[in-house]
């Protein structure tokens, strides 16, 4: 977002996210970032509170839980920036991001509530741009664990979630029904089919795989509140099948800790195919060798699957990795350790003044050719 100049008279741009939105702006692929390695290894804590990174902006300070500012780096190999001066606020809760942008404290806002989009487009200052990401919303169960290891409770599951209306109720319509773990803008993506909201035909498959009178569990989510209303309403369409699913929260840091441990029985998660192709999320959730931090907390292990997601990987013919795509769709439908729920889209509110933003649908922007109109 833009607010107007600072004591320097230049205009200054201002945007808000949450912390992890604010680091992935600082490079486009914060993963891929280039960092001088004698200063790096020098002193790494030091480093990390003041970063030097290859960018159009330079680090200028950083206010932990409250914002970063930055400067256009006057000799970046692409050109100056368009905009000299750069805030980045923290504003964790979405409604005050909202607030924020209403009020004109900021010109660009990450991530906006979804029952916020309408107000935003009314206002005649404001407008909200929108695309499908490259991120899937998915429940992972951990096939080390009963009954998860049954295939039949897990395709019964599958079936059990009325994926379009966990979309229009819960997230205000915005978003897909997902088939597959990456989206469809992702190479690689192959559909087989939105599985079929069926409950009666997964009390059958419980009743087939030996739980007649269905079973109890619990689901685990971290501490995002419209993560546990979307856990909340897949728990009533569980209870709908025979299924006693307890929602437990958990502090992130914790989340990750013990899902990484294989702790969960089910957990609710999200992931981004960042890099566009989809041996980024095949590899890191469904390759044996991934168990766990990496990315595979279902915990499959699976030999022919490990041997197409390798094969796909290290063939070089555009054409033949699509095929092998399709097969292992195919496979993982036929699995489910993972059940997609929805493709999100990704939103950011702006001051009807900003030039030049144009949404990447990973969620990082680059913003060095955006500025506000005087």
């Amino acid at each position: 977002m833009y607010r107007a100049a600072g004591s320097d008279g230049r205009r200054r741009q201002v945007l808000s996210g949450s912390c992890s939105q604010l680091r992935s702006c600082l490079l486009y692929r914060p993963f891929a970032a280039i960092v001088p390695k004698a200063v790096v290894e020098a002193d790494e804590d030091a480093f990390i509170l003041n970063p030097v990174g290859s960018g159009p902006y330079c680090f200028v300070e950083w206010k932990q839980g409250d914002h970063v500012t930055l400067k256009a780096f006057d000799d970046y190999y692409a050109g100056k920036a368009a905009t000299e001066n750069l805030i980045m606020k923290v504003i964790p809760e979405t409604s005050q991001r909202s607030i924020a942008l209403e009020t004109g404290e900021i010109d660009l806002a990450y991530d906006l509530a979804v029952n916020d989009i309408p107000k935003i487009n009314d206002n005649d200052k404001l407008m909200v741009y929108e695309i499908p990401s490259l991120t899937c919303w998915y429940v992972s169960m951990n096939m080390n664990k009963e009954p998860f290891n049954n295939p039949l409770v897990r395709e019964a599951l599958a079936m059990a979630i009325d994926r379009q209306t966990i979309i229009d109720t819960i997230n205000a319509g915005s978003g897909q029904p997902a088939d597959a773990i990456i989206a469809p803008a992702v190479f690689g993506y192959y559909s087989t089919g939105v599985p079929e909201y069926n409950p009666e035909k997964a009390k059958e498959l419980l009743s087939e795989a030996g739980y007649p009178d269905g079973f109890s569990t619990t689901l685990w989510v971290n501490d995002n509140q419209s993560r546990i209303e979307m856990c909340q309403a897949i728990q009533a369409m569980l209870l709908d099948i025979g299924v006693q699913c307890s929602v437990e929260v958990l502090e992130f840091g914790s989340y990750i800790s013990r899902t990484t441990a294989g702790e969960h029985d089910m957990a609710y998660f999200g992931w981004t195919t960042s890099s566009g192709d989809a041996d980024y999320t095949y590899y890191s959730l469904e390759h044996s060798t991934q168990q766990g931090a990496a990315g595979n907390r279902s915990f499959i292990a699976d030999p022919d699957l490990d041997a197409l997601i390798e094969e796909a990987r290290s063939n070089t013919d555009e054409s033949t990795r699509k095929d092998l795509y399709k097969d292992i769709a195919i496979m993982l439908a036929e699995i489910n350790n993972n059940i997609p729920v929805f493709y999100s889209a990704i939103n950011v509110g702006a001051n009807k003044k900003v030039e030049g933003f144009v949404m990447d649908s990973n969620g990082y922007h680059n913003l060095n050719q955006v500025k506000v109109a005087q």
